[in-house]
């Protein structure tokens, strides 16, 4: 796909962002912590008036702000990633036509998703509820991990596309 100057200026400063936020993340964070579902982290910090200086809280914040880069990268570039996306947020796909490999692939959007949309009853798109549900079930390892999975993906189809950029993850 061809490229004009100020696309591929966007999309390094993107990917530059989405470095620096990911280079944030703390790594001192306790084996137990990494090992809770999104789920059961939620209901520990809506019981808590402190939850916010907790190395995990961080961890969260670093890396959504590094999946919203990459996801505006993945949109920008119109990759299968943001199409299969699209097609599961549009009621296209379940989360059954998904490989394991395939939901680690897509994990920015998703995050970036849920994060961005705090969807009310009756306002929700078709899958909100299925993707939400799909994201609290998650552990924290589940989320690193495949945002390093998607960190290389796009890497290598930038390079591809002759967008110079060095996988962070």
């Amino acid at each position: 796909m061809c490229l004009n100057g100020d696309d591929t200026r966007e999309i390094m400063q993107l990917w530059y962002a989405a470095q620096l936020c990911y280079s944030l993340i703390p790594t001192d964070i306790d084996a137990a912590d990494m090992g809770k579902t999104v789920c059961a982290w939620t209901v520990e910090c809506e019981n808590s008036d402190d939850f916010y200086k907790t190395p995990l809280f961080t961890f969260s914040c670093h890396l959504a702000s590094c999946a919203i880069r990459l996801y505006s990268i993945d949109e920008k570039r119109n990759y299968k990633r943001y199409k299969d996306y699209q097609d599961w947020w549009k009621g296209q796909k379940t989360k059954n036509d998904f490989s394991d490999g395939e939901l680690r692939c897509i994990i920015h959007c998703i995050l970036r998703n849920v994060v961005a949309h705090n969807e009310k009853q009756g306002e929700r798109t078709p899958k909100y509820d299925e993707i939400k549900n799909y994201y609290f079930g998650l552990t924290f390892y589940g989320l690193v991990n495949g945002m390093k999975d998607v960190i290389n993906s796009i890497a290598q189809e930038l390079n591809r596309d002759g967008i110079g950029v060095v996988s962070f993850s």
